[in-house]
């Protein structure tokens, strides 16, 4: 997700989460906008997502890298 530096200005303490109130109200102001992503996407949030990117490099398995 990219956020504008603006995003500040909806969020009202760091006990609300992102996705309730600041999304919500973006989105009824038409001010967010979704980008369909057709290519390779996986994620690395864990040490296991990690490992499995690594392994699929070393594998010359990797969809992102370019020979």
């Amino acid at each position: 997700m990219i956020l504008n530096k603006k995003i500040v200005d909806y969020i009202d303490g760091d006990m609300i989460p992102l996705e309730s109130f600041p999304l919500e109200k973006l989105a009824l102001e038409w001010n967010l906008i979704a980008f369909k992503h057709d290519w390779f996407w996986y994620a690395m949030d864990t040490l296991r997502h990690r490992q499995t990117l690594e392994e699929m490099w070393n594998k010359w398995n990797a969809p992102w890298k370019i020979y």
